[in-house]
């Protein structure tokens, strides 16, 4: 008897939730009002509010062809995080992450009137023109890290974008490469690389006028030592890239990118046809962009770890003091465009699609160049053009072309 009564106890236990009516809201009781009331709590919890919205981003150049966003981790290029390889031809570079690179396979570079021709650290920032902007439905927040081999290297990557009242909307994208390891790389080899754009973007509540500005900090930060002269220790406790000798240990590289520019369009015409769809739009836009770029190189000059590397490259040691190449770079540039197109048939839950464009412009470009022994100015004018026909997702014809007056 002793042993039932526990026994007893613990199966009114088990079964006092099926024997409570107020436990179970789905079944009837007596008052017809607790019943109701049950019902509707029930359905006001199956009412789950999915937490996901479509996003779309496009770029200040073209604000009518939008991108979709995917977050899948199938394409994109997710597995890498080197910007030398998160691209559809690779890039080489000196070893180490953030470091100077150039392409394997040949690539047109970019080039419209006076460059400068320093294109060794433009994988790692981020311009004006690349800075992405979003139509979201809510703040969008996209981060990452990608740790190195030691605790002090590290690559940050953020994006931000979030919509405010009256037509605003603010984007920012971040990048940020630190290698400042010691065991697990050559002797001053150190970089750190920072990329901070950030924009704003004004839509009219008439859809006619976009205006978009954007602040652009590029900092490129290296330590060069021209190359292995010893081969690091293989065997033993030592058996680490930082015991090699190398021909410079003071070399120093900075360049420093600030970049300000407004761009703005008006567009007219448009809209939905009831018969024939949706009808051509025209576009006139003015772009500004201020960039002032500086560029420094400096070694103090050691006779007895650097004589071997500047008596192979006499040039580079016009003192014996030491080396030291420093310029500034202005340039003002505005361009005017008119352009005409036709969009796709498309719905707020779409992303914009030009079926065809055809754009037409003129650029003039400013540019003004501090040295140590001279300053220069010169000036470029140049017509533009630009083409892109899309009749279906299979088919895509892009043309762009400039004319130097």
């Amino acid at each position: 008897m002793k042993r039932s009564i526990p026994c007893i106890f613990f199966l009114l236990a088990l079964l006092a939730p099926a024997l409570l009516p107020g436990q179970q809201p789905g079944f009837p009781s007596g008052n017809r009002g607790s019943s109701s009331s049950a019902r509707t709590g029930k359905a006001e919890q199956n009412e789950i509010e999915l937490d996901t919205f479509d996003i779309f981003y496009f770029f200040a150049d073209n604000p009518n062809q939008e991108i979709p966003f995917s977050d899948s981790t199938l394409g994109n290029y997710f597995r890498q995080y080197d910007p030398v390889r998160k691209r559809d031809l690779d890039y080489r570079h000196l070893g180490i992450l953030g470091s100077a690179h150039q392409p394997i396979v040949f690539e047109a570079a970019w080039r419209r009137g006076f460059d400068v021709g320093l294109h060794q650290y433009d994988l790692y920032m981020t311009t004006g023109d690349e800075l992405p902007f979003y139509r979201i439905e809510r703040p969008y927040s996209n981060v990452s890290y990608t740790m190195g081999s030691e605790q002090a290297d590290g690559y940050t990557t953020a994006q931000f974008s979030r919509n405010f009242a009256n037509g605003l909307n603010y984007s920012l994208d971040y990048k940020r490469i630190t290698q400042f390891g010691t065991q697990s790389q050559f002797p001053n080899q150190n970089n750190r690389n920072t990329a901070f754009t950030n924009g704003l973007r004004y839509e009219s509540s008439n859809g006619r006028y976009d205006g978009f500005f954007s602040f652009a900090a590029n900092t490129i930060q290296q330590e060069d030592n021209g190359g292995i002269r010893r081969e690091p220790i293989a065997q033993g406790q030592f058996s680490s890239p930082s015991s090699a000798e190398v021909f410079l240990g003071s070399a120093r590289t900075r360049h420093a990118h600030r970049e300000f520019s407004y761009t703005h369009y008006y567009r007219f015409g448009g809209g939905q046809d009831s018969i024939r769809g949706t009808r051509r739009s025209y576009t006139i836009s003015h772009q500004a962009v201020l960039n002032n770029s500086t560029y420094k190189y400096h070694d103090e000059y050691d006779v007895a770890q650097d004589s071997s590397f500047y008596n192979a490259y006499p040039a580079l040691l016009p003192d014996v003091r030491g080396t030291r190449l420093y310029f500034k770079h202005r340039k003002l540039e505005n361009s005017f465009r008119l352009a005409t197109f036709k969009l796709g048939r498309s719905d707020e839950e779409m992303a914009k699609n030009q079926r065809d464009l055809l754009e037409v412009g003129m650029v003039h470009s400013l540019h003004h160049i501090e040295e140590a022994s001279a300053d220069t100015t010169l000036s470029n004018l140049f017509l533009t053009g630009k083409y892109r026909f899309n009749p279906s997702e299979r088919l895509r014809i892009n043309l762009y072309g400039h004319f130097g007056l």
